[in-house]
């Protein structure tokens, strides 16, 4: 399964299917291919470990894919240029989707310093960049991610 909704969006596979037509009538399941990958730095609130998270895009849209642990920090800044990717439609993570740190579900951008940090969904959250706290509420409308170029 590549992307399947989240629980603020309902269930549901999106792993699509083209059909093409041979010449002998038969028909041919195809499966959709990634379009795209971004990688978007963020932190785990516990451990304090820099996460990488791969954001894939395929035929529906941006889906939430893996994050990778990274030790003490990302460090990927000098060779990427930053790029904010407006994330159109109901958030979509791949089902075994979780930080790489302490394996929390979500993923909370802070209003102050616009970063991601984790959050297993109970109580206070707080930004593990710069101690920002609050109760999160509503849904990541856009992130900074981490595209090749030169800055």
């Amino acid at each position: 399964m590549l992307c399947e909704q989240s629980d603020r969006g309902g269930g549901g596979n999106l792993n699509k299917i083209t059909i093409f037509k041979r010449s002998d009538g038969e028909e041919i399941p195809v499966k959709k291919q990634i379009l795209e990958s971004r990688l978007l730095p963020a932190k785990c609130f516990k451990t304090k470990v820099g996460i990488l998270i791969e954001l894939v895009r395929d035929e529906k849209g941006w889906c939430w894919y893996s994050t990778l642990n990274n030790g003490l920090g990302h460090g990927l800044e000098s060779a990427y240029t930053t790029e904010e990717i407006v994330l159109n439609g109901v958030q979509r993570t791949k089902g075994n989707f979780a930080c790489a740190g302490c394996g929390a579900k979500k993923f909370v951008r802070c209003k102050v310093c616009r970063r991601l940090t984790c959050w297993n969904g109970e109580g206070v959250w707080n930004c593990a960049f710069c101690g920002n706290t609050g109760y999160p509420s509503g849904t990541i409308k856009s992130v900074g991610a981490l595209s090749r170029g030169d800055k």
